[in-house]
Parts: C-alpha cells; structure tokens; sequence
C-alpha cells in the first residue's frame, strides 16, 4: 500500500489519512471559496510521485479531482480549476471524463489511487471510480506509447545537451524515439526520422526524413506537422551550449519512461489501473538515484538494452491484449449523464 508522507512546507510529516486536515488550509481556501468548487467537488486525490510511491523529500504535493458543474447546460462552461500555489488541478467532469476516453495517463492514474487517497469523495465520484474499466481500451497504445515515448525523448534530448550521449548517431532508441514521434499513432510507414552522420558547416549533424504521404488523411497531418516542428526545435535547442540539464532531470525521465511502461503492462495484460508502483519502487528510485549514469554522464546501454525489452514487451501486449480498441461511447454516455443527474439533484 501506498504510504503518502507531506512534508509540508516544514511542518511535521502527516500521512495520507490527514489530507483532509491538510485541505482546511489557508493556502487551500480556493477550495472552499471558488464558486465551481466547495460543495460541487465529485473528489479529491493524489498525483504524481506521491500517487506513484517515487516521493523523496521535498517532492511537490500535486493535488488533482473533479467537480460538476450547475452550468452544464447554459453558455458558460469552465474546463478546470488550476492553483499554482498548491500544485492544484480539478476538472470539470465532462473534460474529466473526455481525457479518461482518450486513455490519457495522467487521468487514467487518477482512478486507480488506492481507497484511502481519495478526499471528498461523492457518490458521482465513486460511480467514476466503479466503472473505470469503460475507459480502459488498446489506445493506450497510443497515450502511454506516447508519453513513454516523450520521457524517452527528453532523457536522450539532455543527454545530446549535456554533450553526453552514447553513440548519439547510431543509438537505435534515439532513432526510434525520434520516428515514433513524426509516425506517430503507430503509423510506422508514413515519416522516418533520423540524425545525419554526416556533420553540415556549423560542425553540427543534421536531422533527415523520409517518407510518403500516400493517402495520408489531411487531418492527421496537422498533427504530424506540429510533432515535427517540435522536433526540430527541440534537437536544436540540444545544439544549443546552454541548453544543458543538470543530471536529476535526465534521471527522473528515464525513471518515468520504466514508470509508464509498468503501468501500461498493467493495463494491457491486467485489465487493471495500478498507479502506485509499490512493487517496483526501489527500482524506480534507483534509476531516479542515478543507477544508470555513469561519472562521465553518458548512460548505461543496458539500460537502453531494458527499454528495448520494454518495448518488445508493450507492443506484444497491445496485440494480444483482450481489451477493446475503442471506448464504448454509448455506455460512457450514459455513466456521464447519470453523474450529472446525480450531483444536480444532489446540489440543486
């Protein structure tokens, strides 16, 4: 079971049991006093390294729940609530819900906390919690590919900045991270990007592509296009000689790339949503401890050689996988509406 120890801003370590204590604050009035929130709260819960059991002393607090809405059917519609003060963000229930059909990690995480994390939690909020698996679908393919795939892009991103990456050129991972990122949505076929051996003018190796774009649906390619354009931002501002990342962040990405894999494992395999990975926390910590770095900074290959078996793993799973390649919108339609009769007979 997850232990979640606050330390909070110097005061004395209080468990997960005392969160609600925690929330009659000062610093979260908001709560109270902000006119989508008090008693239109569905729930209240944990994110980030205290919901995943990776917190170390001095990690922020994240705080994060849903709410209904009385204006849910009138011209004014909020999305969220966002303190930045207290690490705060509450959703409205029906952009909630839309992330969680999108198998969005962040969101999807949020249910599967264990029992004791979740404060105020209403009947809306429990019916949300029951009927999880309606969101659990193989587009986690896509939405934890995608983020495992962006950890895994900014911890080779700040390895090139740092002037520290293994075989920059020929590291396949870097490679891979690179065209799963302008394929994306497992579209292998349609763009390859890859780093030049070859270096230009300015000493520099060039990024090159290649591909077809036969059929490609024109929707599809805005997105492609923007994933693109961050790429190239991002690799030259990797160029950039003060563009460097202190060695904490490059592990905490490497630390979260293994994080998202075992979660979606979970998922895929399972059927089930395990956000705290009490099982592989001194595992996780380790590589946050930089267990993988050597003194020069360069990183280990059997750490990529891990990743590589990740991945392997991953994508057999999403073959295999027993759950449904997309969300059943008519019974997520249904949960919904039932959540928003509920809590507008509950508060009107």
């Amino acid at each position: 079971m997850c232990r979640v120890d606050i330390k909070w801003q110097g005061s004395d370590i209080v468990t997960n049991v005392e969160l609600k204590a925690i929330f009659q604050r000062k610093e979260y009035d908001f709560l109270r006093t902000n006119k989508h929130l008090g008693d239109n709260i569905l729930f209240l819960t944990v994110g980030g390294s205290r919901a995943y059991g990776t917190n170390v002393e001095g990690s922020d607090v994240d705080i994060r729940g849903a709410t209904g809405s009385p204006e849910i059917f009138g011209f004014n519609r909020f999305e969220q609530v966002i303190n930045n003060q207290t690490d705060t963000v509450i959703y409205a229930v029906n952009k909630f819900v839309n992330l969680l059909v999108q198998c969005n990690p962040n969101i999807i995480e949020l249910l599967g906390n264990a029992p004791e994390l979740y404060v105020n939690l209403t009947p809306e909020g429990q019916m949300l919690l029951d009927n999880k698996e309606l969101f659990l679908t193989r587009r986690v393919a896509y939405s934890y590919g995608g983020f495992a795939n962006d950890q895994l892009r900014r911890l080779q991103m700040g390895l090139l900045r740092n002037g520290t990456s293994p075989e920059p050129l020929k590291n396949k991972f870097e490679k891979r991270s690179l065209d799963r990122l302008v394929a994306g949505q497992g579209k292998d076929d349609v763009f390859k990007i890859s780093i030049s051996e070859e270096v230009d003018s300015e000493g520099k190796h060039p990024l090159l592509i290649s591909g077809s774009l036969n059929n490609y649906p024109v929707n599809s390619l805005k997105s492609l296009l923007r994933g693109l354009t961050t790429t190239i931002d991002q690799y030259e501002q990797a160029q950039h000689p003060k563009a460097q990342k202190d060695a904490t962040h490059i592990n905490k990405h490497a630390m979260h790339l293994v994080r998202l894999y075992y979660t979606a494992f979970d998922i895929l395999e399972q059927g089930r949503i395990i956000t705290c990975r009490d099982k592989e926390r001194e595992e996780l910590l380790a590589i946050r401890n930089g267990k993988y770095m050597r003194e020069d900074g360069t990183y280990e290959p059997a750490f990529f050689d891990m990743v590589d078996s990740f991945e392997a793993r991953f994508q057999k799973a999403v073959k295999e996988s027993s759950l449904p390649a997309k969300p059943d919108m008519q019974k997520i339609e249904k949960l919904l509406v039932a959540i928003n009769k509920s809590y507008l007979n509950r508060t009107m």
